[in-house]
């Protein structure tokens, strides 16, 4: 009995796969306190989001934010911006300013309404992202679910849409974007960027996916399609273990250049891939991605060095059979471990005593209650 009521009373040992918060975080429950957070005010502080947001209006981007934002794995629901109030930065945060800014943990479901802006002569370019209109910024396991636009109708002026940045250069790792991104251009000057990931920009993309189609139109002058990124900006580029499989269109009476990873440029790529049935139109049309078809997609050993212990996982039910990554935030924060909104912190989508560390955990506890219920048994004797 004394074995039996020892394991019974001990709990498992549990690892949170969240970020350490530091001391002086300052801790963020309403959709007020969210919107608050930007100015030279957020300038080097760690703003943590305690629990889901619903959002039940239009939302106002987060500008001039300069700090860090850790979700630590909840979502906001809802976010919409409407194009008729044509702000010229739109996503839930419209500007960062500073170097260093980091997004991450956090999951973004845009509602039925989208995101989206236009100009008419107005800006100079008008930027739309899941997370962030304009700016360099580092974002580490997000995600966003939705439709982002954005349209340039003014002389001169052009368009940039990103799932996660419309115009910027980021470092991007396990993220993910499902929604159909398009930028549109009406002038005989303009030009259109869309990109999965970044419109217009560039710099690092790890572990990361896009299911969405991917569009970029100008009646005239440029544009550029990119399952990842519409066209860069910068030099040295990568992507890695990486892949796309919705449709990329590029359209213009000037150039149109489309392609499963990026529309314009080149840049370095490693065990990246693409829907072999992807439709890619354009003038131009590249292909830097190795094609699968949809059943080799649904196999772990088509993605040659990518990592399905920590950070990947398939399973048939989930993603419609492709990849999908473990930790992605969930409606009941932290992380869930099987793409779903069903939230948990298991990392292998098992029960948390599925999880290989808590299986040790509770090891090591059983091998203490064997001890001491040896020596309990002796001194009985």
């Amino acid at each position: 009995m004394f074995f039996v009521s020892l394991i019974v009373s001990l709990s498992p040992v549990m690892v949170s796969a969240a970020d350490s918060v530091p001391s002086g975080a300052k801790h963020i429950k309403t959709a007020d306190e969210l919107a608050a957070i930007g100015g030279a005010q957020s300038a080097g502080e760690y703003y943590v989001l305690d629990n889901d947001i619903n959002l039940n209006a239009e939302w106002r981007p987060i500008d001039d934010f300069r700090g860090t934002f850790d979700g630590q794995g909840h979502t906001i629901n809802n976010l919409y911006v409407l194009e008729g109030n044509r702000p010229q930065f739109v996503g839930l945060f419209g500007r960062i300013t500073a170097s260093g800014t980091a997004i991450k943990n956090v999951g973004v479901n845009i509602g039925s309404k989208g995101i989206a802006t236009s100009s008419i002569a107005t800006y100079a370019t008008v930027c739309a992202g899941g997370l962030v209109g304009y700016g360099d910024v580092t974002i580490t396991n997000c995600y966003v679910k939705g439709d982002v636009s954005a349209a340039a109708s003014g002389y001169g002026s052009h368009a940039a849409a990103g799932g996660l940045i419309g115009y910027g250069n980021g470092i991007i790792t396990k993220c993910y974007v499902s929604g159909d991104i398009t930028a549109t251009a009406s002038d005989s000057a303009s030009s259109a960027k869309a990109g999965g990931l970044i419109g217009y920009g560039g710099r690092t993309f790890t572990n990361c996916y896009v299911t969405g189609d991917v569009t970029a139109k100008s009646s005239a002058s440029s544009a550029y399609a990119g399952g990842l990124l519409g066209q860069n900006s910068v030099t040295g580029i990568t992507a890695t273990n990486c892949y796309v499989t919705g449709g990329i269109t590029a359209s213009a009476s000037g150039n149109a250049r489309a392609g499963d990873l990026i529309g314009y440029d080149n840049i370095a790529v490693k065990s990246c891939y693409r829907l072999s049935t992807q439709k890619i139109t354009g003038d131009t049309v590249n292909t830097l991605g190795d094609a699968l078809s949809s059943s080799e997609m649904k196999n772990q050993q088509s993605f040659a060095g990518w990592d399905f212990e920590a950070i990947w996982a398939i399973k048939s039910n989930v993603n419609n059979g492709y990849p999908y990554l473990k930790d992605s935030p969930s409606s009941s924060g932290k992380s869930s471990s099987d793409g779903s909104s069903s939230g948990g912190s298991s990392t292998d989508g098992l029960s948390p005593l599925g999880n290989p560390l808590v299986i040790a955990g509770v090891a090591s506890i059983a091998a203490v209650a064997i001890i001491a219920a040896v020596v309990f048994m002796k001194k009985r004797k």
